[in-house]
């Protein structure tokens, strides 16, 4: 059974980990230019091919990011992986804060029970943001290094796509209700469906949690904001495919910001009294 095992992983491999290249870590979303090079060391590398380091360099830039007071070097796909710390930096640097994470417990080398805690966040938190794998949480606190090799291939496909695809920007003045429409297009020759997911400050809303898109059609998704401060705020809609059919949808996410440009006044009262009183 273990050759037969070994033998698939050399197929993904050659198949699957050869589409991760130096040219799309540098178009990756994400990732600052002068963060995608591919050095001249990780091309000579006996124990890993250059997707692989590819697949570590992308680990190491995110945690660090989420992490900066305690920067470490991610350099195998087992033991720097099973606390699962790395995972949840992924995640926040791509998406934000899920649900799934609000108990994360962020501890480097934690001991047994925290690390299965942790793992369950984990997969709770990528079905919670809408990607389907097949990663199980004993999979990640008890950790093969090809399991978790291919569990990060698949979210450095999946997680790209949450990083904002434009900015929405809703001028308005005090108190009025907006109403923006972001363009949706289907150019495959399937009907695509996606569930839609507000996150951010509750000014931002949306009609409905679905919608469906026919083939070769382009509709309009209104979001509404209802101007209540001046100061600025956020929010993000994000649409995950419902996978109801063969075509398989990457994920959209859009940023919204408002811009309250103006406060009209509630009412006018007028006053009459002396400019000043002489003494």
């Amino acid at each position: 059974m273990e050759s037969w095992i070994t033998v698939f992983y050399q197929v993904l491999r050659i198949y699957y980990l050869n589409r991760i290249t130096p040219k799309n870590f540098k178009a990756l979303p994400g990732v600052p230019a002068q963060q995608s090079v591919v050095d001249a060391a990780m091309t000579k590398s006996n124990i890993y091919s250059v997707s692989e380091t590819i697949l570590l360099k992308w680990l190491t830039y995110h945690y660090n990011e989420v992490n900066s007071m305690h920067p470490r070097e991610i350099t195998n796909f087992d033991y720097h992986l099973f606390d699962s710390t790395v995972f949840a930096a992924l995640i926040r640097n791509h998406y934000g804060e899920p649900h799934a994470l609000r108990d994360f417990r962020n501890v480097v080398n934690c001991d047994e029970g925290q690390r299965v805690h942790n793992a369950k966040r984990i997969v709770e938190a990528v079905q919670e943001i809408g990607i389907t794998t097949h990663i199980k949480h004993e999979d990640i606190f008890d950790p093969s290094a090809r399991e978790l090799l291919l569990f990060v291939v698949q979210l450095y496909q999946a997680l790209p796509h949450y990083i904002p695809k434009a900015v929405v920007e809703f001028p308005a003045v005090l108190g009025d209700l907006v109403t923006k429409n972001i363009e949706l297009s289907n150019p495959s020759k399937q009907p695509i469906s996606y569930n839609v997911k507000m996150i951010g400050q509750s000014d931002f809303s949306v009609e409905t949690s679905m919608v469906k898109i026919e083939p070769g059609q382009t509709i309009p998704f209104p979001v509404r904001f209802q101007s209540r401060i001046s100061k600025q705020v956020k929010g993000k809609v994000i649409f995950t495919d419902k996978k109801e059919g063969n075509v398989q949808a990457a994920a959209m996410v859009f940023e919204l910001i408002s811009n309250v440009y103006e406060r009209n006044s509630v009412d006018i009262i007028p006053k009459n009294t002396k400019l000043y009183k002489p003494l």
